[in-house]
């Protein structure tokens, strides 16, 4: 069996593979950039062949790497659960979560729950990964990730997601061409789709929910200025760049006079879930994040 300093390369190994990056890999890892280098050539030694190709974009896995992969994931996430086993039966729970979440977390209950989580069980480590909606879902039935909090896609999940609601807010239309564009009457996607020139990039999951309403709706979209931060679309609007299709949070209409934003008819719901693997049943540790999530 591997030992403590082998299965250590392996953990930077992996994130040096997801990050795509050894500066990155060391801030996920919360040690230094030398630390985790030191750790991989440890392993590239082990195996005799390099792991990474370094360029001016990255770092990319060479053959060997690649190869490597697939085994280093599953005897990483074999100690994990050989950890919380062993920490079951000792009646203390332990070992790590890897939670993958997007932006726009800081207002929901997701930190009150961690702190739950972290009283109830104070040895379980819970790493949080950012990423958008649908690169998360994807490492998630990968068994990359044991839990997400994504954006809703307009389909319904399959069934063998479980899912729990975090927060649910509409999109607003944020236009400061002029005093008057905004109304506490909800205007149509089609009839303001020439104005908005702000919104999301395509990889975000609130994209996905606008291209499926402009489909709809049968509204022309186009959008020069993308960004997936909801302040820097008020920002955008605001320095006169056209009008921005944003969420509508507490922090949006707070920084925007109402004659300045306008809901929509019919409105874009943004619902922000918890997801988990439900087949197999997850582990305890994912059973007890659930349960801080719910308030349980």
């Amino acid at each position: 069996m591997l030992d403590v300093v082998e299965m250590r390369a392996l953990e930077c190994f992996v994130a040096v593979a997801d990050e795509g990056s050894f500066s990155r890999a060391a801030v996920r890892m919360g040690v230094s950039q030398p630390s985790v280098s030191q750790q991989v050539r440890a392993l590239e030694r082990q195996v005799a062949g390099p792991l990474f190709e370094r360029g001016s974009r990255g770092v990319t896995l060479t053959a060997t790497g690649d190869a490597l992969l697939p085994t280093a994931r599953k005897a990483l996430a074999a100690m994990n659960e050989f950890e919380m086993a062993a920490s079951e039966r000792s009646g203390q729970l332990s070992g790590r979560i890897n939670l993958g979440v997007i932006d726009g977390l800081e207002e929901t209950v997701l930190p009150a729950a961690l702190t739950t989580l972290r009283r109830r069980h104070p040895l379980l480590e819970l790493r949080m990964i950012d990423g958008t909606s649908g690169k998360l879902l994807d490492q998630l039935v990968a068994g990359e990730l044991d839990a997400v909090v994504v954006a809703e896609p307009p389909r319904a999940l399959p069934d063998f997601f479980g899912t729990h609601l975090f927060l649910e807010e509409e999109l607003v239309i944020v236009d400061y061409t002029t005093p008057t564009a905004g109304s506490v009457e909800p205007v149509r996607l089609r009839d303001v789709a020439e104005r908005i020139t702000v919104s999301y990039p395509p990889e975000s999951g609130v994209r996905t929910l606008i291209d499926d309403a402009a489909r709809r709706e049968r509204a022309d979209l186009r959008f020069p200025y993308t960004t997936s931060d909801p302040a820097l679309h008020i920002a955008l609007a605001k320095a006169g760049l056209g009008a921005a299709l944003t969420v509508g949070s507490a922090e949006t209409l707070a920084a925007v006079p109402p004659q300045y934003r306008s809901p929509l008819m019919p409105p874009i719901l943004l619902r922000k879930v918890l997801v988990w693997m439900q087949q197999p049943r997850p582990g305890r540790a994912v059973e007890e994040l659930i349960a801080a999530v719910r308030g349980d």
